[in-house]
């Protein structure tokens, strides 16, 4: 190598570092995802989203990448205000908490119908059968106790009809069933298909699922201090939900939001969604 191609290989080692250094060349942690850990009450299709929009490519598209942690809603609620998590699926338990003052808040409601399978004992024929009888519940306050109350009033059946029993998630209230101990709850799919192999009978269906809207909230603090990732996140939900609305799924069991059913949907949060 001659003095001027040594020379001018330093130049042009130079200029690219000064590049480098300024941010004319976008460097590969910029292209990195925004990391964010959601919490869901339960592994059930009301909160199936972000493992869709995962399935998708739809979060990565967006520049999200969410970890999904299962917790009880109240943990949920409490890791969200002290900033633990940065999301939680656990919507109307969200609305209850801000409207005891805590400082959260929803930003998109995704599903207008609580998918929900009302689940008893071999022995239980019909509805009416209810009457006396034990149900398990998880708690009593979630949104799924809510949309199992107004399921039985459908079918005539009062709270005053019938015991709640509460005995926790999902697999305590199979065992409840399985060993005689209580006899009928509901699980959301797809842990019904687990009762229905241990013998259980399913006595309602789509049809049946009552309109319990779910979403997704975060804190006060994420939407003053990161407003950018939160319209991440947003879109990224958004396109996951409009993927689901072109879908027989959509149809079959009515677990996307519907503009047909609801006509406009008015947004909790406005934030400002530049086009891309």
């Amino acid at each position: 190598m001659s003095f001027m191609q040594f020379i001018g290989a330093v130049y042009a080692a130079l200029c690219l570092a000064v590049l480098l250094g300024s941010g004319f060349v976008p460097s590969v942690r910029a292209a990195e995802p925004d990391r964010v850990k959601i919490a869901r009450p339960s592994l059930s299709m009301n909160f199936m989203q972000p493992l869709l929009a995962r399935k998708a490519g739809i979060d990565r598209q967006e520049g999200i990448w969410a970890d999904v942690i299962q917790m009880p809603t109240p943990v949920a609620i409490a890791a969200l205000i002290a900033g633990d998590v940065d999301y939680t699926l656990a919507f109307e338990s969200s609305v209850n908490a801000v409207l005891k003052g805590a400082p959260i808040i929803g930003i998109e409601i995704y599903q207008i119908k609580l998918p929900q399978v009302i689940v008893a004992r071999p022995e239980i024929r019909t509805f009416a059968d209810f009457r006396g009888k034990s149900a398990a519940v998880p708690d009593m306050s979630s949104s799924g106790l809510n949309g199992f109350r107004q399921i039985l009033r459908s079918h005539g059946l009062n709270d005053k009809d019938y015991n709640m029993v509460v005995v926790g998630a999902e697999p305590n209230r199979l065992t409840s069933l399985v060993t005689g101990r209580l006899q009928f709850t509901w699980f959301s799919p797809p842990f019904h298909m687990k009762a229905l192999n241990a013998g259980m009978k399913a006595l309602s269906g789509p049809k049946d699922f009552v309109k319990s809207p779910n979403g997704i909230a975060t804190s006060v603090k994420k939407i003053k201090e990161q407003k950018e990732q939160v319209k991440k996140l947003l879109r990224m939900f958004l396109q996951q939900t409009a993927g689901c609305d072109r879908t027989p799924m959509k149809r079959s069991i009515s677990l996307c939001p519907s503009t047909s059913l609801t006509g406009k949907r008015p947004p909790l949060l406005t934030i400002s969604m530049s086009p891309r």
